[in-house]
């Protein structure tokens, strides 16, 4: 039913609310020296330029960026 689905829309909007609190975020920069595992994220899903290879990659964590 229509209120069901409302009602569920409120408590998912609530429930991502409370989990992304900016007092519950941690951000910090992202660098050739951070994990592995985050280096290649950032590889598989960027979404705007491809990156062609590691050089280019570690150019783009690099200073300034």
């Amino acid at each position: 039913s229509p209120a069901y689905v409302e009602r569920m829309s409120e408590s998912l909007r609530d429930l991502l609310a409370t989990w992304f609190t900016t007092g519950l975020l941690q951000v910090e920069r992202v660098t050739w020296q951070s994990p592995c595992e985050i280096v290649q994220r950032v590889s598989e899903y960027e979404a705007v330029h491809r990156i062609r290879n590691w050089a280019d990659l570690k150019r783009r964590l690099g200073p300034y960026r």
